[in-house]
């Protein structure tokens, strides 16, 4: 989605790790390579990427989580550079503040996490901008194009080796830990 100047990518992750957050710094770089050309003036392509994640990650603080490059010395943006939103949707449910927000966002953030048709119908009820949404959901769903970032299966394959290259990283690092406490109790007594 693109206005005034500004592209707006919009991706929904229904599983997490860093398999998922590198799989979406992937997909936001290749869309603002996608928008140059060959042998002409590279151009300034002004991204916001919006996640809206089933469950949240370590890092996430609350429903809504803005990051962006800053330098750390002086908190300064770095110029040009994308934007990553993290909607933490499962802290719809978690949080009994939420129950304060109204009908229409609760069904239309309810919509996003939907994982049948049917329940997106159900979902828009009344609401004629919801069934429309629900409708280009569908739609979108449906149309085999739109699978052109990738093949599902490589796609998963990638997550997969990835996720488990991270988790033996971690059990190494914790491994290793664990071995430093015990030597140290160790030469305690």
């Amino acid at each position: 989605m693109s206005t005034l100047g500004l592209n707006i990518y919009i991706e929904a992750n229904t599983s997490k790790g860093k398999s998922v957050q590198i799989k979406n710094i992937n997909y936001m770089f290749r869309f603002i390579l996608s928008k140059q050309k060959m042998s002409e003036a590279l151009k300034s392509i002004k991204l916001t990427q919006v996640n809206f994640n089933l469950y949240s990650e370590k890092f996430m603080g609350g429903i809504n989580n803005v990051f962006s490059s800053r330098n750390s010395l002086n908190n300064n943006l770095l110029p040009e550079m994308p934007v990553v939103i993290h909607i933490g949707l499962d802290k719809l449910y978690e949080n009994p503040y939420n129950e304060n927000i109204d009908n229409w966002n609760m069904r239309f953030l309810k919509i996003l996490t939907s994982r049948s048709i049917s329940y997106t119908k159900k979902l828009a009820g009344n609401y004629e901008d919801l069934k429309e949404v629900s409708r280009l959901m569908k739609e979108y769903s449906e149309d085999t194009s739109n699978l052109i970032y990738y093949a599902k299966e490589a796609m998963d394959e990638s997550i997969r080796k990835t996720d488990l290259k991270f988790a033996k990283e971690e059990g190494i690092d914790k491994g290793f830990s664990l071995g430093e406490k015990k030597e140290a109790k160790r030469m305690e007594s």
